[in-house]
């Protein structure tokens, strides 16, 4: 993706020992990607776009086309992860929340924090209940910190639905 943020130069690639390229191009801030507990559905963010698309996962590992999962109101989409029931959170950057989406695109629940930016969600602990929300303060002005002196934090809650433990990606 372009650092700056400007272009639509962004893509996402898979890597399975080679890079290959997927078909999914001409994005400005890429995020993601999250793929469903029953590995065949790949969920991936254009952010400026404020986009989440879902695409499926053929058994050789290439994607099917991508369609439009959910598109955000208010905040931009930042980092999805997927649950152990496949509903999909996402942290929202300049949207002081975290949504959890069911499957099929409806809007379950949402987290409120006491900050604006919020980056990316993680379910972790022992029994992987606990939510875990880092939030940025880049670009936020003196005034805007002063009304939210904990941006830039990480934030923990608790959710009813386990997260899905992650495989280990080194051999």
């Amino acid at each position: 993706m372009d650092n700056g943020e400007g272009s639509n130069s962004g893509a996402i690639y898979c890597y399975d020992g080679k890079l290959r390229e997927t078909g999914i191009k001409g994005v400005t801030i890429t995020n993601g990607p999250a793929v469903s507990p029953d590995g065949r559905t790949l969920y991936w963010v254009d952010t400026l776009e404020r986009k989440i698309s879902a695409c499926a996962i053929a058994a050789d590992g290439s994607l099917g086309p991508s369609r439009t999962f959910v598109t955000i109101d208010k905040g931009y989409p930042d980092g999805p992860i997927v649950d152990s029931q496949g509903h999909v959170w996402i942290g929202l950057y300049a949207g002081w929340v975290a949504r959890r989406y069911a499957p099929d695109g409806t809007l379950v629940s949402e987290v409120a924090f006491p900050v604006g930016n919020i980056t990316k969600v993680a379910l972790g602990g022992p029994d992987l209940r606990t939510g875990f929300a880092t939030s940025a303060r880049q670009f936020l002005k003196a005034d805007e910190l002063a009304r939210q002196p904990r941006a830039g934090a990480l934030f923990q809650f608790s959710v009813d639905v386990p997260g899905v433990p992650c495989p280990s990606v080194i051999d």
